[in-house]
């Protein structure tokens, strides 16, 4: 498949709106008063009831300002929650400016029906090869993302988008991992060595990366801003006029039909942070298989 740029997909979609908005770029906000390049200008926006203290505030903020997630009903965000894999593949199908895409008639996972809520991002996901699912060929819409998959994730979309990003063209993880609990055989070594480089994830306190622990929604707001900040500083980000045009609730959080299994439904605390760790639960939380570099 031919590589696509990332300016290029996201010109009509919601990076194209950023620059509008105030999001990117020059800096300049539709508001009179101009926001810094790469913040979100929330000015007419209600804020989600229920992420004050949470110290990704600002993350989460951005992430509704771009219209990457609008949150539930009732204003609140729900920080704490976990990310499925069906919300993951609508939060990065957001980023990349909502692209035009007919999802296929046929479902490419045994798991994921032309009906379900998230049919047309998890396919144009599987489309893009960011995802490839699972071996037994489904795609586990419901369950939680882990964080080696979300450093896949996030590796392949850079690969897919800004494949000019010296950082990942060529990349070479480094011979001894960073990460006490990761070593060069580790599956994904090379995404996971990539996202900390890349100041996507920077691990826990105590030297992990904790592989197999799921990721809240208030990290993956981290992860989403960081990556953004990371294709901008390489050119990729698009540009326009267009407001972003988030869509409704219902598509921006599964509902309870879609939150994640009963082995996974425990409320984590913080990702990624200086002061807390997920529980790591290998076993109830798989990891996306296939090749692993795009």
């Amino acid at each position: 498949m031919q590589k696509k740029s990332f300016k290029t997909v996201a010109a009509a979609g919601v990076l194209a709106g950023m620059l509008g908005a105030g999001l990117i770029g020059s800096g300049i906000a539709s508001a009179a008063t101009p926001t810094p390049a790469g913040t979100v200008s929330t000015a007419g926006r209600p804020q989600f009831g229920d992420i004050r203290g949470s110290i990704f505030a600002s993350d989460i903020e951005w992430v509704q300002g771009a219209g990457i997630s609008t949150g539930y009903p009732g204003g609140t965000f729900r920080p704490n929650q976990t990310v499925s894999r069906e919300a993951m593949a609508a939060f990065m199908y957001r980023l990349a400016g909502s692209p035009a895409f007919t999802p296929p008639a046929v479902s490419p996972f045994s798991d994921v029906t032309t009906t379900d809520q998230f049919y047309k991002e998890i396919t144009w996901l599987a489309s893009t090869k960011i995802t490839t699912g699972y071996a037994d060929g489904t795609f586990r819409p419901t369950a939680p993302v882990a964080r080696d998959a979300m450093a896949v994730f996030m590796y392949r979309f850079v690969a897919e988008f800004c494949p000019s990003a010296p950082a990942v063209q060529g990349f070479r993880p480094p011979v001894k991992s960073t990460f006490g609990d990761v070593n060069s055989g580790t599956a994904f070594y090379r995404e996971i060595s990539w996202a900390k480089a890349s100041g996507i994830s920077t691990g826990y306190p105590d030297g992990t990366f904790q592989i197999h622990g799921s990721v809240s929604r208030e990290a993956m707001a981290a992860f989403l801003h960081r990556l953004f900040n990371f294709v901008q500083s390489h050119g990729c980000a698009g540009s326009g006029t267009s407001s972003p045009s988030p869509t409704a609730t219902a598509t921006s959080a599964p509902t309870a039909s879609s939150a994640p299994t009963a082995s996974s439904t425990a409320t984590p605390t913080s990702t990624d942070t200086a002061t807390s760790a997920p529980t790591v639960s290998p076993t109830a939380t798989p990891t996306d298989t296939g090749t692993p570099a795009p």
